[in-house]
């Protein structure tokens, strides 16, 4: 007990360098705690747009996933109704057939590259959630051939609601096709990229793209994305996938997660490494100048028998209170602000325009109380490992020479 009392002792003797390594400690959670949730954000916000237009499962062809870049349509399920059933044998809502596929759309003079996306209008309207993003006409009625389409693409061709244009793009032949399609609704997706694309129901593409009971993929959708690796490894057992040659992948395996994502992540993370280093740095300096000031006093306490355990382990308490009240102190900051912007957002504005994957122009950090305790734990063990560094000094030091190296 004395040791800690003298501990604390220590740390109000220079209130100026305790509050300077607080503040340190403080501010290195409160930023680990913001750049995390933001982290958390982006990742949510990119793995949601994935599960929509992929399913929580995506299964496709060893060929489509080689060639997954060009949007084979040549490259489809065989068997569909055989594998859709053996899917949902294994804890599946259901298994629907999916298309992505270039076009280029044309309203009288105008045209515009586009990319497109089929999935059951029906089944998948509450998952795909189109409803939720139309600001101008509705949505899938039914009748005739029909198109969502994003804002950005609205503009470009300067549509409306109820009107039509002539969509033209290749079968899974090769061959050349169009048709003509009403725009029922205009969406707002939340990225300029994804505003770009435009949706149609998969009976229309059947005919369209001449793939009738052959999609390039299927979207699994099950009850929680959590359950994905191990449905995933349930799938990737079953006869009927492996017999067939299909690959199976979760919506966080495939597109941009596959290449620039894993990029840019792994750049985010170096940069919260070396701001974890640099608050090492800091914090370890603050306790070494506490223990480079003392080098006398220690001296004078190993010469009256007090042991160099007992002097390291008061540097250690020095650095784990210090920890505590400044993590404590940082969770105060980070949190409120991380939970704050949790529920109400902040904007990109034409940052988002400019990235050059599909974000949303509005990020909604998500923090869990696992990761503030987790942080906030980190701090801790940063101030523990910054303090053992005169706490080794301390276990050094030869008395004598602390004494005289101390005093002049």
């Amino acid at each position: 007990m004395h040791l800690i009392v003298y501990a604390v002792k220590n740390l109000l003797r220079n209130k100026r360098r305790t509050a300077l390594t607080l503040f340190s400690i403080a501010i290195a959670v409160a930023i680990l705690l913001l750049g995390n949730a933001n982290l958390n954000g982006i990742l949510g916000n990119l793995v949601g747009q994935s599960i929509r237009d992929n399913g929580h499962i995506i299964v496709q062809t060893k060929g489509y996933t080689k060639n997954e870049r060009t949007l084979p349509l040549n490259e489809s399920i065989p068997d569909m109704d055989i594998v859709i059933r053996a899917i949902e044998k294994h804890g599946a809502l259901y298994a629907s057939a999916r298309f992505t596929f270039g076009a280029v759309l044309i309203k009288g003079e105008r045209s515009s590259k586009s990319l497109g996306h089929a999935f059951d209008a029906v089944r998948e309207r509450n998952f795909v959630k189109l409803t939720d993003a139309v600001v101008s006409g509705s949505y899938f009625t039914g009748s005739g051939k029909e198109m969502m389409i994003g804002v950005e693409l609205a503009r470009t061709l300067s549509i409306a609601p109820g009107e039509t244009l002539t969509l033209l793009t290749r079968d899974r032949f090769g061959g050349f096709k169009g048709s003509r399609f009403t725009v029922r609704g205009i969406i707002d997706l939340g990225a300029y990229p994804l505003n770009r694309t435009f949706y149609i129901p998969v009976e229309k593409a059947w005919k369209l793209l001449d793939s009738r009971n052959a999609p390039q993929r299927l979207a699994v959708v099950i009850s929680d994305f959590s359950r994905a690796s191990a449905v995933k490894r349930a799938l990737l057992k079953d006869s009927t996938i492996t017999s067939r040659g299909l690959d199976v992948f979760r919506a966080d395996e495939v597109g941009l997660f596959q290449t620039m994502f894993v990029y840019i992540l792994f750049i985010i993370r170096m940069i919260f490494a070396l701001f974890l280093a640099v608050s090492v740095v800091v914090i370890a300096n603050t306790m070494m100048m506490s223990g480079l000031e003392r080098t006398a006093e220690i001296g004078v306490l190993a010469a009256m028998g007090m042991k160099a355990r007992a002097i390291a382990a008061s540097f250690l308490f020095e650095a784990l209170a210090l920890g505590v009240v400044g993590s404590l102190i940082g969770s105060a900051v980070g949190a409120p602000i991380a939970l704050y912007l949790s529920k109400h957002g902040y904007v990109l504005g034409s940052i988002a325009r400019g990235m050059p994957i599909p974000m949303k122009a509005v990020i909604y950090p998500e923090l869990s109380p696992a990761t503030a305790l987790t942080i906030a734990a980190l701090g801790i063990f940063i101030s523990v490992i910054a303090g053992m560094i005169p706490a080794l000094r301390a276990l050094k030091l030869n008395p004598a020479f602390a004494i005289r190296d101390g005093s002049k």
